[in-house]
């Protein structure tokens, strides 16, 4: 659902909905649409994307499921993932491949450290 994604980033962000859309210059009509189930052009998707330095694809891509994606505090998750977390929506997703390169590297250690 783009609207229940499009909100997480904003809180994940601390940024109100409202503020992302005069940013980009969208008007805030849409926001009542897109609570009920619609979706913004495709034009406002990407300026969206942009925006939080995501592709279009993981603006869209969610389900109804994932409701506890905002509310991390619903959930038994470390505070730590949490911040990482946040963090990484921010990066682009070349930096999110780098990122994930070194990610892989310090779980490869943590597993030989504990194979000793």
């Amino acid at each position: 659902m783009f609207y229940y994604n499009f909100k997480c980033l904003c809180e994940d962000s601390g940024i109100s909905e409202s503020a992302v859309l005069t940013a980009i210059n969208v008007g805030r009509n849409g926001i009542s649409r897109w609570r009920e189930g619609g979706e913004p052009q495709n034009k406002t998707k990407k300026a969206i994307a942009d925006y939080f330095h995501i592709t279009v694809s993981e603006l869209t891509v969610g389900n109804e499921n994932d409701q506890k994606k905002c509310d991390p505090a619903s959930e038994d998750v470390d505070p730590l993932d949490i911040q990482i977390m946040n963090i990484t929506r921010k990066l682009t997703p070349e930096y999110k491949r780098l990122l994930l390169v070194q990610l892989e590297a310090v779980l490869k250690l943590q597993q030989h450290e504990s194979d000793l």
